[in-house]
């Protein structure tokens, strides 16, 4: 020990082995072996030897904790989930590990688990500018996520939290660029173009800061300030597509098509599949009178991206100024017929919103005819059909329609974790266990942080006298939740039971 704290790694590692050649059973040098060797990449052997360690002292959370950051690190991330979670149930402190296991879900796709954790750290450590940032970050990506009801609370607590960060880091550039786009997302220009200035001001040679700032000024209107400092962010970096970009349409805009059309052909070069890019190429290669160009530029814009009405509507446009009428009329009318499922969804969202606030009020009634016309608007609406099977859930109404809801939602998206969960709910509920437990390990694979499937588990395997698997499964609910008393009975008496079996 000594010797790595004086850094001689390859010395401390030697003393190790020998530690573990005299007691084979020593958990502490097995972990320090597995540290030194994790130290220079996660590796088997490293591996090898936390789970050693945790083979001798199954309580040894720091082994727990080595083990799901070499397996983090190996990109196996469900099972450094099972690891931190180990850590947390034996050590709820371990701010590293929480920290560690926000990260693991926000990779596996459990955002709100994610930020869950996040905000622990944060009210458990509110000095910590590392956790506000990221779960500014966090909140404002969950409020972006397509397909998704956006909550504007989400908005507001990610901008302040970042602010806040700012305040306790006000030399850190990132925080400024993170606080700048969020601010921009709330319609606030000229906010958002200050806090990006500051950001610039902070890293001059990072070209993305320069980018950030060239599109605010576009978006304000600004395109001679928009312009130099998107060039700006090219001589910086030319190979910065999102800056070339956006100078293509800031030179659109300024009229000057020539020079538009040669930074948008770089631009699509450089992300060739992105839709956006080759639909304004298209749209400028037609205001230059090229059609055949426009038309190829824009049906690519079409096969990356099918759902894009605009781009249909100016390829209509292109192919009928070439004379092909019949095939500009078909553009025309699928572009109609995309638009309106478009605007549909946008109405069922704006359901959702109303149906969430007659919830609240206790207006179930209302919130239900809400979201029934949600789900009859955009039939296509995953989100739509889960909110309609959990308000109908609560309101204690057909377990049949429920289940329709429910698998409706699932056929549109298969990893809706929620939706498995209810769906478990619903199975047990018609008494068929082996479907709930079935339903319920799903929504954990894809949530870890949904703790109410967890101590359904958990509370199955008990009933089943399966003391193993309840023991498995509560103490990861504990870990999640360490201060359920009735949970930490029950994980002590589903141990005694498995000594007395």
């Amino acid at each position: 020990m000594a010797l790595l704290e004086q850094r001689k790694t390859q010395e401390a590692l030697a003393r190790f082995r020998s530690a573990v050649e005299l007691d084979p059973a020593d958990a502490v040098s097995h972990d320090c072996i597995g540290g030194i060797l994790a130290g220079e990449g996660p590796t088997a052997a490293a591996i090898g030897e936390f789970q050693r360690a945790i083979e001798i002292d199954p309580d040894y959370y720091p082994a727990h904790y080595h083990l799901a950051l070499s397996y983090d690190g190996t990109g196996r991330t469900a099972e450094a989930i099972e690891e931190y979670q180990q850590a947390l149930r034996l050590k709820p402190d371990l701010v590293e590990a929480r920290y560690a296991l926000s990260a693991a879900c926000w990779k596996l796709g459990d955002v709100d688990g994610s930020i869950s954790l996040l905000q622990e750290i944060v009210a458990a450590n509110p000095q910590s500018w590392h956790a506000r940032y990221n779960l500014g970050v966090e909140l404002w990506q969950r409020y972006r996520k397509p397909g998704k009801l956006p909550e504007k609370t989400d908005l507001d607590e990610a901008i302040l939290q970042l602010r806040v960060a700012a305040q306790q880091q006000p030399e850190q550039p990132k925080i400024y660029l993170a606080l700048g786009q969020v601010l921009a997302e709330t319609l606030d220009p000229s906010g958002a173009l200050e806090i990006l200035r500051k950001a610039a001001d902070l890293a001059p040679r990072d070209p993305t800061y320069c980018y950030n700032v060239g599109e605010a000024l576009r978006m304000k209107g600004d395109f001679e300030g928009a312009e130099a400092e998107l060039r700006k962010a090219l001589q910086l970096d030319p190979h910065q597509a999102p800056a070339r970009r956006s100078l293509g349409l800031v030179l659109r805009q300024k009229g000057d098509l020539q020079a538009a059309a040669v930074e948008l052909r770089l631009a699509a070069s450089q992300l060739p599949e992105d839709a956006e890019v080759r639909d304004k190429l298209g749209a400028v290669l037609l205001g230059l009178n090229d059609l055949s160009g426009a038309i190829d530029e824009l049906r690519r814009a079409v096969r990356l991206d099918p759902h894009f009405f605009e781009a249909r509507l100016t390829l209509a446009r292109a192919l009928e100024r070439a004379g092909q009428g019949e095939a500009a009329q078909k553009e025309r009318e699928e572009a109609q017929r995309i638009e309106t499922l478009y605007r549909a969804r946008g109405r069922a969202v704006v359901l959702l919103q109303a149906a969430a606030d007659h919830l609240r009020a206790g207006d179930t009634a209302k919130a239900l005819a809400e979201l029934r016309e949600a789900t009859t608007l955009s039939p296509d609406f995953a989100e739509a059909h889960w909110q309609l099977a959990a308000s109908l859930w609560q309101s204690s109404g057909d377990l049949a329609e429920i289940i329709k809801e429910l698998h409706t939602a699932l056929e549109l998206d298969p990893d809706h974790a929620r939706a498995h969960y209810q769906l478990g709910l619903a199975r047990t509920k018609q008494g068929m266990t082996g479907l709930a437990k079935a339903e319920f390990s799903r929504a954990l694979e894809l949530a870890p942080s949904l703790c109410d499937a967890r101590r359904a588990l958990a509370e199955m395997a008990d009933a089943d006298r399966d003391w193993p698997k309840a023991i498995a499964e509560y103490q990861k609910y504990v870990a999640w939740r360490p201060n359920d008393d009735a949970a930490q009975k029950a994980l002590s008496m589903a141990e005694e039971n498995l000594k007395r079996k």
